[in-house]
C-alpha cells in the first residue's frame, strides 16, 4: 500500500466526520493504494461507536486508546500502519481537492540520496468574519501558530516547521527515529521535538529528515479560537516548554528561557492595553495592529514558562544544564 492517512481525534466527532467526508473522494484515487487509520484517544462524546459505519462503508481502520494525547495516538496509528508513506492529518483540517496527489507528487519531484523526505502542506483557516480572517490569517503566517509566511527556503525547512496538521513522510523512518515523545501530553512541541531529533540530531545508519513545503497541499483548519482562547494556549505551551528543555538544553535560547526567568511577575500595563484593544477588535469592527498580537502572544508564552520554572523546584538552573 502506497499511503496511510493517519488522524488522531479526541471529542471532536462532528469535526472527525468532515474531514472524512473530504477524503472519501481522494482515497480510491491514490495509486497503489490508500488507507485513513485514526485513533480515538479516550474521546467521551462516541466518536468511536460513530466510526462503525465508516469502517463499512470505506477504507477506514479504527483504533481506541485511553487518554495519552496526539503523540501516542499518532505513535500507534505508525505502528498499525500499511502504507509504504504516512501522511498526519489533524482531525481539524478540512482537505482541498487535490491533497492527497500534491504530497504523493511532491515526494516524487524532491528525491534525495542524501536524505529521507518530509512534505508539509498548507493550510488555510475558515473564518466566520473579517476581523476573525485577519487575525487567523496572522497566525498562520507570521510564527504566532504557524509561520509559512518567514520560510526562506521551500525546498529546506527548519525543524520548527515540522508541523503535524498536514506532514508526510516514509513510515519506516519515522519509526526508525523513534517516533513522537510521548512525554508531551498535548499538541504542543512533539512535533517540533521529533523534527529536531530526525533533521538535526539524527540517529546512526537512519538518513536525516529534510522537510519541503508543498503549498498545492491544501487544508482548512476548523478549529474557531478567540484571542483569550489563543493566549490561554501560548500560555500552556510555555508551561512545558521545560520538558523540551530537559530533553535538549542546547536549545535553551531558542526556548526563550533566560527572557522568561527575567520577566517580571507583574504584567505591563502595555500588553494589558494591548490585549484590551484586541478583544475589543473581535467584537467590534476596528483593525487591531497586528503587532499588538505578537506582543500579548509573546508575553503570555513567557509567563507560561516562568510558571513552569516556578512550578519546578528541582529543576537545575539553566546555567547547569551544559
Amino acid at each position: 500500500m502506497k499511503l496511510s492517512i493517519i488522524i488522531p481525534t479526541y471529542n471532536r466527532k462532528e469535526r472527525l466526520h468532515r474531514v472524512l467526508d473530504g477524503l472519501r473522494l481522494q482515497v480510491p484515487q491514490v495509486v497503489g493504494g490508500a488507507e485513513i487509520v485514526v485513533v480515538d484517544d479516550g474521546s467521551t462524546d462516541g466518536t468511536f461507536e460513530s466510526l462503525s459505519k465508516r469502517i463499512r462503508l470505506a477504507q477506514i481502520r479504527a483504533y481506541r486508546q485511553t487518554n495519552q494525547g496526539p503523540a501516542a495516538a499518532r505513535n500507534l496509528a505508525a505502528k498499525e500502519a500499511k502504507g509504504e508513506l504516512i501522511f498526519f492529518l489533524d482531525d481539524d483540517m478540512l482537505p482541498e481537492p487535490g491533497l492527497l496527489a500534491a504530497h504523493l507528487e511532491a515526494h516524487e519531484r524532491h528525491i534525495d540520496p542524501d536524505f529521507a523526505l518530509a512534505v508539509l502542506g498548507y493550510p488555510t483557516w475558515v473564518a466566520s468574519s473579517w476581523q476573525e480572517a485577519r487575525f487567523y490569517n496572522h497566525l498562520n503566517e507570521n510564527g504566532l501558530y504557524f509561520g509559512y509566511s518567514l520560510i526562506e527556503d521551500p525546498d529546506s525547512l527548519p525543524f520548527f516547521n515540522f508541523y503535524t496538521c498536514s506532514t508526510s513522510l516514509q513510515r519506516s523512518v519515522f519509526l526508525a527515529h523513534g517516533g513522537f515523545d510521548t512525554e508531551f501530553p498535548k499538541a504542543a512541541y512533539e512535533d517540533f521535538e521529533f523534527g529536531y531529533r530526525a533533521m538535526v540530531k539524527g540517529c546512526p545508519g537512519i538518513p536525516k529528515l529534510k522537510l519541503v513545503l508543498c503549498r498545492e497541499a491544501r487544508t482548512r483548519h476548523e478549529n474557531p479560537l478567540t484571542f483569550d482562547s489563543y493566549l490561554t494556549r501560548q500560555r500552556m505551551i510555555g508551561r512545558w516548554t521545560l520538558i523540551f528543555l530537559r530533553k535538549h538544553p542546547e536549545l535553551s535560547d531558542w526556548l526563550g528561557i533566560d527572557r522568561a526567568i527575567s520577566l517580571s511577575p507583574n504584567k505591563p500595563w502595555r500588553v494589558s492595553f494591548m490585549e484590551m484593544v484586541a478583544r475589543l477588535g473581535h467584537k467590534i469592527p476596528i483593525p487591531v495592529p497586528l503587532w499588538y498580537y505578537n506582543r500579548t502572544s509573546d508575553w503570555a508564552f513567557l509567563q507560561g514558562v516562568r510558571e513552569g520554572f516556578e512550578e519546578s523546584p528541582d529543576f537545575r538552573p539553566v546555567s547547569d544544564l551544559g
